[in-house]
């Protein structure tokens, strides 16, 4: 009896996050969307890759400044502020080594948000 041969095992993962292979220039845009979210809007970038890291920027200074003003407003907050400022800070690296790595991978806990479409 001869042995069959057989097919190499492939593991395909279902759940990976879309990739991007554009340009430069939407990988520059999109990184300028974490420091500056309203620059790509501005300089009318269409690509679906900037325009979903724009989205992700946006949310996360939203967050930002809700917490650089809430403890104003609430002063028992000033003790977690530090704490929220570390993960912001957390989150805007994840979302540069998103670009970096050119996936569209949402943010952890507030990436499903969406403002611009």
């Amino acid at each position: 009896m001869e042995p069959t041969p057989q097919s190499p095992i492939t593991s395909q993962n279902t759940n990976q996050e879309p990739t991007h292979s554009g340009t430069t220039n939407d990988t520059g845009m999109a990184i300028f969307a974490y420091i500056l979210f309203f620059v790509p809007l501005i300089a009318g970038a269409n690509s679906p890759f900037v325009r979903f890291h724009t989205n992700q920027g946006l949310v996360l200074f939203i967050f930002s400044m809700a917490g650089a003003f809430l403890p104003t407003f609430f002063p028992f907050l000033f003790f977690f502020s530090p704490f929220y400022m570390l993960f912001i800070f957390i989150l805007w690296i994840l979302g540069i080594v998103n670009v970096v790595k050119n996936e569209m991978k949402e943010l952890p806990l507030i990436g499903s948000i969406r403002i611009l479409k």
